[in-house]
């Protein structure tokens, strides 16, 4: 057994399990493949993908996730959510989007991990106040997809078609963009600090209002 495997098993044998939730430990609540198949991993959590968040809070991966044709990963339907990808990867084959959150919904967070194979997005959140930390996501048709405030923060986006995409006050720093097959970063306006763009094949930024 690797040591990351045998840490896993100790997590898991050592965690409290809250009826009709997903595995909890130090306050977080845990998500494995065979979770998201069982269902229930919050109310109204259904067998299968996507793994619907229903309730705010803390969640954090304790296992890959392959996401099978035509699914989503996540899908986040509640405010005030951090997902701690923990290391792990939302690998999808010909499936929708890695993250997604539903437009009426913000204040979510999704960090430390990687993302790859969607035919979509690596992260959907069209609603306010999506962060993005230190996630490399790539082959996804937009790297991230965010609505107003958004924030990325140490990521990178590859190998993909836009690498991110939002409207207003959007915040980009210390984030890489390279071999994408468009625009790197197209935002309404916001601001880029410290990061790369190498081998892209469109603009590096764009704005439709000139105010980035």
């Amino acid at each position: 057994m690797s040591l990351r495997s045998a840490a896993v098993a100790k997590i898991l044998a050592t965690c409290l399990c809250l009826p009709g939730t997903a595995l909890a430990i130090d306050g977080q609540r845990l998500i494995t493949h065979a979770a998201a198949l069982r269902g229930g991993v919050t109310p109204g959590d259904t067998p299968g993908f996507p793994v619907s968040i229903t309730q705010s809070g803390s969640y954090r991966l304790a296992t890959n996730l392959d996401i099978p044709v035509n699914r989503d990963g996540l899908l986040i339907r509640a405010n005030n959510v951090t997902i701690d990808l923990n290391g792990w990867r939302i690998s999808g084959r010909q499936a929708r989007h890695g993250v997604a959150v539903l437009m009426s919904y913000g204040s979510v967070t999704v960090r430390q991990g990687v993302i790859a194979g969607f035919t979509s997005s690596g992260i959907m959140g069209l609603g306010s106040g999506l962060i993005v930390e230190n996630v490399q996501i790539s082959n996804v048709s937009t790297g991230i997809m965010g609505g107003n405030a958004l924030m990325v923060i140490g990521s990178e986006v590859s190998h993909s078609g836009n690498g991110v995409v939002c409207q207003e006050a959007c915040h980009i720093s210390g984030s890489s963009f390279r071999v994408n097959s468009s625009t790197a970063v197209l935002m309404a306006s916001g601001v880029v600090l410290d990061s790369t763009f190498r081998d892209n094949a469109g603009y590096a930024i764009a704005s439709s209002s000139g105010k980035t």
